[in-house]
């Protein structure tokens, strides 16, 4: 009978650190998750605050805009995607 209990007590030891490893691994895959999602937002935000350097030609060109107004546009996008 003491045999027994030596043997359960035994295997629990065994089955602990597989429960906290893959608590741990599931731990390390939701950092990565979180990660990858901030870096995604990251770029979405550096788009679009750098929008207005790549299409200013074509804009001014279309609009009939000078610098100025050109400026005074991408300023009123840059604010409405800050409040909105």
């Amino acid at each position: 009978m003491d045999h027994v209990v030596t043997q359960q007590a035994h295997l629990d030891d065994e089955q602990q650190p597989i429960t906290q490893q893959s608590s741990s691994s599931q731990s390390n895959w939701k950092g990565w998750v979180v990660c990858m999602v901030a870096s995604l937002f990251f770029f979405y935000d550096f788009i679009q605050m750098n929008i207005f350097s790549v299409i200013n030609v074509p804009l001014m060109h279309d609009f009939h805009l000078n610098a100025a107004q050109l400026g005074t546009l991408s300023a009123y996008f840059f604010m409405s995607t800050r409040y909105f």
